[in-house]
């Protein structure tokens, strides 16, 4: 046989994998009905116990916010195989309970500074830790722009080394909870099957349980980064993303408010650090991989603890079909559906916002009855 021939043949395999490769996944991935447990977030719980109005909110956080916060801050790094894992903690000496808080792609720690502050204002010890590619913990490459893993088992084998090291031994007997948004609920909730024991609750933001990629199907992207990993540029820029560049950009963003999104900003900019802005191939792949992994009916039903379960109306970044499939599998889930919201639920506008932690609370509060 010719190596032209041979060539054709491989191409004709390579296509027909692809065409059901292709099919499958749309098969299975058609989105769903829409829970039956499902509600709309009720925004007639608009009691404001400690929280900041949007006047001025910038100017509020660091008059009032971080100087609160500052007193009761410890920091330091837990060090997992090499890489050093930077942590907050904030202990105010009378808290009866705590909450972890795992953050979002390209996130960092900075970035929960109001979410943080409320929740000591309620009673809560807190800490946070910046997975491994983010912040002040150490990058697996140079560029402060890209994130990169080769696994998400990576980031279960930090959290579990900063919840072993730095929370179970602080926290004690106190009742512990979760915070995590996005790609931290990602984490969280393969923890969550991983680690039953470790929390008694969890609240997910907007987790990401499916990627929305352009409408280009899952398989074709899981390939495309297998295919840049076997040829050495795993470590590479997803296609469309570069550098990160300066740019205020709220219409686009992740934030409903202009002026949390403000306060944000300012810290991004502040912070070589606090830039990324980029997937690279392999955590493209990983991410796809991670996301079927925690969405196999036998990993849902590991999940007992009760979990407050929060999906964002106007989501560019999270698939409703993978968030259906998690609340349709999990066996005590309370489900709510925020209208006028983007991905960051919780950097919404007060008429949003107030609700919506007022939520969060009584459903923490519920569990303490």
């Amino acid at each position: 046989m010719t190596k032209g021939k041979k060539r054709l043949i491989g191409f004709l395999v390579l296509c027909s994998v692809l065409l059901v490769s292709c099919g499958g996944y749309l098969y299975q991935t058609r989105t769903p009905e829409v829970p039956k447990i499902r509600e709309e977030l009720d925004t007639t719980l608009t009691e404001n116990k400690f929280y900041l109005s949007e006047e001025n909110f910038k100017k509020k956080m660091e008059k009032e916010g971080e100087p609160y916060l500052a007193q009761y801050l410890e920091e330091g790094y837990v060090e997992n195989e090499g890489i050093e894992l930077h942590y907050k903690k904030y202990q105010t000496g009378t808290a009866k309970k705590a909450i972890v808080i795992s953050h979002g792609f390209t996130e960092n720690s900075e970035k929960y500074n109001e979410p943080i502050y409320y929740f000591v204002k309620a009673g809560f010890d807190v800490y946070i830790m910046e997975h491994r590619g983010h912040g002040y913990s150490t990058r697996e490459v140079e560029d402060y722009s890209l994130v990169h893993v080769e696994s998400f088992d990576d980031y279960q084998s930090d959290f579990k080394k900063f919840m072993d090291e730095v929370v179970v031994p602080t926290n004690g007997d106190q009742p512990l909870y979760a915070f995590a948004h996005s790609m931290g609920g990602n984490i969280m909730a393969r923890f969550l099957e991983d680690c039953p024991e470790y929390f008694d609750a969890a609240i997910l933001s907007s987790p990401m349980m499916q990627i929305k990629t352009g409408g280009v199907p899952e398989p074709i992207v899981s390939m495309v980064s297998m295919s840049a990993k076997l040829i050495g540029k795993g470590t590479s820029y997803v296609f469309g993303y570069g550098p990160y560049v300066e740019q205020y950009n709220y219409e686009e963003s992740s934030v409903k408010s202009e002026a949390r999104y403000e306060y944000c900003y300012s810290k991004e900019i502040a912070d070589e650090r606090y830039k990324a802005n980029a997937p690279t191939f392999s955590w493209a792949g990983a991410a796809m991989k991670q996301t079927r992994r925690i969405l196999k009916e036998e990993n849902l039903a590991k999940i007992q603890v009760p979990v407050l379960l929060f999906q964002a109306e106007e989501d560019h970044l999270v698939g409703d079909a993978g968030l259906y499939k998690f609340a349709n599998g999990v066996s005590n889930v309370t489900f709510k559906y925020v209208k006028d919201s983007r991905h960051q639920i919780f950097t919404s506008e007060n008429k949003v916002m107030i609700p919506y932690y007022n939520t969060v609370f009584a459903f923490l509060e519920s569990l303490e009855k």
